[in-house]
């Protein structure tokens, strides 16, 4: 018989099929896997690869207002912010001494601001801390250093609205002779609103002299936002395909 008349088989189809279906099940899902890590990098990147992908992807950040649909960035999470700090606190301390008469409640004056995220301490010179709009709930903490002197009772504490503060942190200190001393304080969470001013007042009872606050860097008084009100301060917000709800 002619081979060349002779039809050619196919070898080997049949018994290669199985595998053949296996790979282009595995080739159609790597395809999948690829187009929607492609779409989540498109969400977040620029599309005209201005900007190359060189470490992780960074928290986005927005206001209220520009909030996308909970829809567009499924199970993503995201930091709302009301346009300011996301970070609301204070910390100022005394670049000068200040006397403090005999038996006279006084509040401390603040010359030095460490740092001031939000707009709680106005100016140098001033006395007090302003919560500024949006925060809720706050916590105190200072340190008074006096003075070495005998025969005399030091007394510091936390004011809110130059009135009387539940969880004011009274200190009084016993008297020295040779060093000077201070005084720590810290409140619990405290309720405010808006406008509402703290600040630390001092007392000392020494029979009718004066006796220094010392400004060596162990006398500041500072302050931490700890809650905002809806559409204020920095929250995260998880998406749960349908709406943002807050993270955690």
């Amino acid at each position: 018989m002619d081979p060349v008349a002779q039809p050619v088989q196919p070898i080997g189809i049949e018994e290669n099929r199985p595998q053949a279906q296996f790979l282009r099940a595995q080739l159609r899902g790597l395809q999948a896997f690829w187009s929607k890590a492609l779409h989540r990098l498109n969400l977040v990147l620029p599309k005209d690869g201005s900007e190359a992908m060189t470490g992780p992807l960074e928290l986005k950040t927005y206001t209220r207002a520009t909030m996308p649909d909970a829809g567009f960035l499924k199970g993503s999470l995201i930091h709302v912010s009301d346009g300011g700090s996301p970070w609301s606190r204070s910390l100022v301390s005394k670049s000068a001494d200040q006397s403090i008469p005999d038996s006279v409640f006084t509040p401390l004056i603040w010359q030095a601001e460490a740092y001031d995220n939000g707009g709680w301490f106005a100016n140098s010179g001033d006395s007090i801390f302003t919560v500024p709009a949006g925060v809720t709930r706050a916590r105190l903490t200072g340190n008074v250093q006096w003075d070495s002197a005998s025969g005399t009772v030091r007394s510091a504490f936390f004011r809110k609205n130059a009135g009387v503060l539940l969880g004011a942190g009274l200190n009084s200190v016993v008297p020295t002779t040779a060093l000077s001393d201070a005084e720590n304080l810290s409140s619990p969470v405290v309720d405010c609103v808006a406008s509402d001013t703290f600040q630390i007042d001092v007392f000392q009872e020494s029979g009718g002299g004066a006796l220094n606050a010392l400004s060596l860097g162990h006398t500041y008084f500072a302050i931490e936002a700890v809650e905002f009100a809806e559409g204020y301060g920095g929250t995260l917000q998880f998406s749960n395909g349908t709406r943002w709800v807050p993270a955690g």
